[in-house]
């Protein structure tokens, strides 16, 4: 692993205190045996440029309460940037902290099951059984949160196409004709 860079921050932004990188948040051992995982809380904020804060809760994966999960790109692996888990600084991707920024709530706290903050990066057997369970983390969750980066060069049109293909077929009629015109059903359902 190479050296990182330093860290990006707002201007306005206050420094966490870091312990340096991989496994600063001081994880609680998880036990593979009881398909433990954490779940991050990420604590809400007024201002969007204010530090990211979140705090880690190891659960039981058949009992876990309600949480989203998030899949996002990663970026560039050595633009990196703090935030705060569990009251001491971590080092996650630039990408990573725009999502979190973009996610968290003004009023009120998010649980959130993220891979870079939930798993401890340092511990190479942690990381391998938890990537054996992210299909059940997934599955589990309430909700499955995509971050694919911040709007540039109009890629908003593109998701509100994916979001026009996503609504629900429906049938129009024409009362005129008497008839029903069928419009964005499945092919075995379309008339010939």
């Amino acid at each position: 692993m190479g050296t990182l860079s330093p860290a990006v921050r707002h201007p306005n932004e206050q420094t966490p205190p870091s312990s340096g990188w991989p496994g600063a948040a001081r994880y609680q051992q998880l036990n593979p045996n009881a398909r433990e995982i954490r779940i991050a809380t990420l604590h809400a904020a007024w201002r969007s440029e204010d530090l990211i804060e979140c705090s880690l809760e190891t659960l039981p994966l058949n009992d876990p309460g309600l949480y989203e999960a998030l899949s996002y790109t990663w970026g560039d692996a050595s633009q990196r940037c703090d935030i705060l888990v569990n009251g001491t600084g971590q080092s996650v991707t630039l990408s990573l902290q725009c999502a979190l920024r973009h996610l968290r709530f003004q009023d009120s706290s998010r649980r959130i099951w993220v891979d870079s903050i939930c798993i401890d990066q340092s511990n190479d057997t942690e990381r391998q059984h938890q990537v054996q369970l992210m299909r059940h983390i997934y599955q589990g969750a309430s909700r499955v949160v995509v971050w694919l980066g911040p709007e540039q060069d109009g890629s908003n049109t593109g998701i509100d196409f994916i979001r026009d293909l996503a609504v629900p077929p429906k049938i129009h009629r024409d009362y005129n004709v008497g008839c029903a015109r069928i419009r964005s059903l499945p092919p075995k359902q379309r008339r010939g």
